[in-house]
């Protein structure tokens, strides 16, 4: 775990995260020169860290096997066409990651500083399917309850499996689509001053976590198996499902979360331009550690964020969940973001892009490699042990 960075650290890498769009498909220019900022990060880590450089190459030699796209294609047929043998299995082995992620991070015991506080302790859970995630952390804190939203399964959620037995009594389970919370993400989604088309018959436009609930622990394990379900005025647009559920869910997330709250958070390839600040940036209200398990998916490139102990005296977190709130209403409202909003993005040419990775690798590279480094070295072993790589050590699958 790394220490707490500066005021200065903060605000600086709140501006980085802030003041890039995300790729628009309008605008390819921009989209390679958000590639290319993907590669100069990648040859920087490569050439600061064994780990990473190791990964690389084993990363290289798995695009080249046609053995394990067969294996990858497999695991997504399964996914997309559970049996009740299959989802047991998927539910056990997350089951088995969440405790393996407590022992490792500490992450899924709720703590409290001031322990007169007897109000519930809550657990927030986005994408709960198939709950295993929520398991574990049900067992780890016997007296909680948690609030979870999953999303339909024709929106490409996994089917959720959770012991009814010992588990449901604690457990509100809402199957729906939690982007189209408009009511939670636009206090004004119902006022005078709305300009997006929300009908209320695709939008929530009350409130689905009542005001003035907080939460302990928010788990944001939220993934879609395809992309599908769009709606017609959002068609056109490059993003699709799996964006805006990883947008609204952190969102949600971060303005529900308990002063002193734990967010633990899915996320693949820490080295990735967006997500390298992320992590970073939440290192200046919490205490943060990326913890990749050993299990099934350890050759894929997920990991968990772990940031313990949020609090907002820098007003990092903030400013991060006004970005994120307005990339919500730009992946959800394409059409009139555009007509509105586009002109503020017109001084972001690829030549800032490059600087930005430039200053950025600057000041945080070795913090990033820090953090990076076991999330880098579990991939590294698991796919070193696969037996479709023809190394001596073998067991499993393939990368990403």
């Amino acid at each position: 775990m790394l220490g707490k960075l500066s005021l200065q650290d903060s605000e600086e890498k709140a501006r980085f995260i802030t003041a890039q769009p995300p790729p628009d498909e309008l605008d390819m220019a921009k989209y390679a020169q958000y590639y290319q900022s993907n590669i100069k990060a990648a040859a920087y880590l490569s050439s600061r860290s064994p780990v990473f450089r190791r990964l690389t190459l084993l990363r290289e030699q798995g695009w080249k096997n046609s053995k394990g796209d067969e294996y990858l294609k497999t695991l997504r047929d399964i996914a997309e066409n559970p049996t009740p043998e299959s989802c047991r299995a998927a539910f056990s082995q997350m089951v088995q990651d969440g405790h393996e992620l407590q022992s490792a991070t500490s992450g899924l015991k709720i703590t409290r500083r001031a322990f007169h506080d007897s109000t519930p302790r809550r657990i927030l859970e986005f994408g709960s399917a198939p709950g295993g995630l929520l398991h574990a952390a049900l067992e780890i804190n016997p007296s909680a309850t948690a609030t979870s939203f999953t999303m339909p399964r024709e929106n490409g959620s996994h089917l959720f499996h959770v012991d009814e037995r010992s588990l449901h009594p604690r457990v509100n389970v809402t199957c729906a689509d939690f982007t189209l919370f408009a009511g939670d993400m636009l206090p004004w989604a119902k006022g005078p001053y709305n300009i997006y088309p929300m009908d209320p018959s695709t939008f929530f436009l009350d409130r689905q976590i009542p005001e003035g609930t907080f939460f302990d622990l928010v788990i944001c394990d939220a993934g879609v198996l395809s992309d599908r379900d769009r709606t017609e005025y959002r068609r056109h647009h490059v993003s699709g499902q799996s964006t805006r559920v990883a947008i609204t869910q952190l969102a949600l997330a971060m303005k529900y979360i308990q002063s002193g709250g734990t967010l633990i958070m899915l996320l693949h390839k820490p080295e990735i331009w967006e997500v390298m600040g992320l992590a970073l940036s939440f290192e200046s209200f919490s205490d943060v550690q990326l913890y990749k398990p050993r299990g099934t998916d350890a050759i894929r490139s997920s990991f968990y964020l772990v940031a313990k102990n949020m609090h907002d005296d820098s007003g990092t977190q903030n400013t991060i969940f006004r970005w994120v709130q307005q990339q919500w209403e730009k992946h959800t409202f394409p059409c009139i973001w555009e007509g509105y909003h586009m002109k503020d993005y017109d001084q972001w040419d690829g030549t800032s892009m490059r600087l930005a990775v430039d200053i950025f690798l600057e000041h945080w590279g070795d913090r990033l490699i820090r953090l990076g480094t076991p999330v880098w070295e579990v991939q590294a072993n698991a796919l070193e042990r696969a037996v479709w790589m023809g190394t001596r050590r073998g067991t499993s699958s393939r990368a990403r």
